[in-house]
This record gives structure tokens, sequence and C-alpha cells, in this order.
């Protein structure tokens, strides 16, 4: 499943960490999953290796992303993700604060991920540490049985991908500050 290389990219190796996974509050029939990561880094660092939206080369989980519009910041910016299991990705830009975050719909993917879900980037911090979110929003196409797949397998494998996919995120913004 694709998507689900690129959430469990995310959270191994990762120190200092917050990690929660819920049905989602806001959004009856999808599961949260959140996870933070402090990264010895200025919060500026960290921003700027996210908000080069197709760049992602820094995490083993991606093979190649690229941008499916002239947008190249903020608002409406698309990126087409492909994934080391062979499937993609759409994403799309549905909020951007310069600095701190962005949110993005899951336009399209290969994965049986349904186009309601959604993406959640912050980023907090200062001068020396930072600290980065992900908090995904999901629901698995085809009803009941997308919902089984879920409790009996995806749940536990997207959360496993962001935390090796966020402890690719801290190695690799520490690296461009060492």
């Amino acid at each position: 499943i694709g998507l689900l290389g690129i959430f469990t990219a995310l959270l191994a190796g990762c120190s200092t960490t917050n990690s929660m996974v819920s049905d989602s509050p806001t959004n009856p029939g999808m599961t949260k999953i959140f996870y933070a990561v402090d990264i010895n880094a200025p919060k500026t660092e960290a921003w700027k290796v996210l908000a080069d939206f197709d760049n992602l080369s820094w995490t083993q989980g991606v093979t190649g992303a690229r941008y499916l519009n002239e947008k190249r910041e903020g608002l409406d910016m698309t990126r087409h993700c492909d994934l080391k299991d062979g499937g993609y990705i759409v994403e799309r830009i549905t909020r951007w604060k310069e600095g701190s975050g962005f949110a993005y719909s899951i336009d399209e993917a290969s994965d049986p991920i349904s186009t309601e879900s959604y993406v959640i980037w912050r980023v907090m911090g200062n001068e020396s540490r930072s600290r980065v979110s992900f908090e995904v929003h999901y629901k698995l196409k085809y009803g009941i049985l997308g919902q089984a797949m879920n409790a009996m397998m995806a749940r536990k494998k997207f959360s496993n991908q962001i935390v090796e996919f966020m402890g690719e995120l801290k190695a690799h913004v520490e690296k461009r500050v060492s």
C-alpha cells in the first residue's frame, strides 16, 4: 500500500516524540494519526525542508516527486509522489502559513486511501530547536471492507511508516545544520 510507505517512513529513530492514533474527533469514520518530533535545528531550517514541496529526497519512502501545476508555494500547489512500493499519491495544498505550516488534501492515490483524507504539517520552535508535527486524517475506500483493513493492518502500518518518515526528516534537517 503506497501511502502507507510515506506515512511509515516518518516515525523511526526519533527522540522526544509524541504519538497518538485515534478516531478523528472532527471527522467521524476517519482515523487520526498524530506524530511530533523534536529536531536539534532552528525552526527556519525545518521549514525550508518542508516548504521545498517537490523535494522528498530525504525519505526512502518516496522515489520521486514533481509539481503538477505552475504553483511553487502556497494554496493549490500540487505534487505527484512516486512511492517506493510502486504506488503513487497526488497531494494539493489547501492551507499555507509561511514559516509555520500547511495542510494538503489527498487528491488521488494508488492506495485504498479515500480522497476525503488530508494531512496537516506544523513547525514550531526557535533559533536552536524545532518541533515538527505531522497529523493525518484518513479513511480507506471500500466501506466495511476498508474499515476492517484499517482495524487489522492499515492503522499499525501507517503509524510505523510515520515513525520512520519523521526519523528521516529529523536526521536530514539536523545534518543540514551540522
